[in-house]
């Protein structure tokens, strides 16, 4: 999410809208164009106290937020009957398969409140077109819109040679549960490219409790690689020199890694979970199921593609993103579905 904010900062800025994150922990690094606001406390005290220090008003504020079951739908509603227009993004947490993980309290909490609070939003995005439609289990789908995160285009410059002797497969995302990284890392385990000099599986990103779970195998499969959280050049770099972007993830609303991947040149190679039905619709990338199996097979048929075919598929996947999710495309839908365009 704080990606998919900061990457538009500067767009909304050009059109003459500051951006600034309230967020309730240590402040984050500065990035250009964005103010980084540390909340004291979460409770509607601390909001009516905020509109005072940073001198917000119906007139020239628009409201946006990130997730679901937080404090910041609660928030957004409460600003809503102050007058100002709010955008609700629920970032793929009303999805099917996450909404089967504490079932009952999330049931609940969302009859009771979620759900009616977030009706009021002026805005229900949608991140991807098959989220779009299950919202609409949940909301008015006249209030639903499908806006598409936004990518930088052109920022780094893309791998369409293949510049060395390993293919690099890269996992770019948090090591959580739903992420199905250790199932990735099995199959990598049991396939032909386990400790084969020729291949290398890179994991980037912080970790939310499954790296204890992957231990093991990194100590015994020599490539495979942690890296931890990467950001800006190095991280671009290590993805211009990969071929191929893995996720086997059960659940999303749309990555923002994936289609920055796929801007630099990077194959995909997710599952329907990832919310990007366009990837296999116009043969943009390779289906994975959520299983070690056919996860392993498919590392092992993708680690034998020719090089023509990897570059076709790199050059479509690049032509794809930057036609249909440019940062420009991005700013001007959202401005437009809020009438301030």
């Amino acid at each position: 999410m704080w990606n998919t904010i900061c990457v538009a900062a500067e767009d909304f800025y050009k059109k003459g809208w500051i951006t600034e994150i309230w967020y309730p922990k240590t402040a984050f690094e500065s990035v250009e164009y964005v103010i980084a606001v540390e909340l004291s406390d979460i409770y509607i005290t601390g909001l009516h106290e905020l509109l005072k220090t940073r001198n917000l008003n119906p007139e020239s504020n628009i409201i946006f937020t990130h997730g679901a079951w937080r404090f910041a739908t609660k928030w957004g509603a409460a600003l809503k009957k102050l007058g100002f227009k709010w955008m609700y993004t629920p970032h793929g947490m009303l999805e099917p398969w996450p909404l089967k993980h504490k079932w009952l309290k999330k049931l609940i909490y969302l009859n009771l409140f979620e759900q009616r609070m977030a009706r009021t939003a002026d805005i229900i995005r949608a991140v991807s077109s098959p989220e779009k439609k299950n919202l609409a289990r949940f909301f008015p789908k006249e209030k639903i819109q499908f806006i598409a995160n936004g990518i930088r285009l052109d920022v780094v410059k893309p791998n369409l040679i293949i510049e060395d002797n390993v293919r690099r497969y890269v996992f770019l995302s948090r090591l959580h549960k739903k992420k199905n990284i250790v199932t990735l890392t099995e199959a990598w385990k049991q396939s032909s490219l386990a400790n084969n000099s020729s291949a290398e599986l890179l994991i980037i990103g912080p970790d939310e409790g499954e790296l204890i779970l992957i231990k093991n195998v990194l100590q015994e499969i020599l490539n495979i690689k942690y890296l931890g959280s990467i950001y800006g050049d190095s991280k671009n770099e290590i993805l211009r020199r990969s071929i191929f972007y893995v996720l086997p993830s059960f659940s999303e609303g749309l990555p923002s890694s994936l289609l920055e991947a796929m801007e630099i040149g990077l194959i995909p190679i997710v599952t329907i979970g990832c919310n990007f039905p366009e990837l296999f619709s116009q043969d943009l990338g390779v289906e994975i199921k959520t299983d070690v199996d056919h996860i392993r097979k498919v590392l092992e048929a993708t680690f034998k593609w020719e090089k023509d075919k990897i570059i076709k598929y790199s050059i479509r996947g690049r032509s794809y993103v930057k036609e249909h999710f440019s940062i420009k495309s991005h700013t001007e839908k959202v401005l437009t579905s809020l009438n301030l365009n």
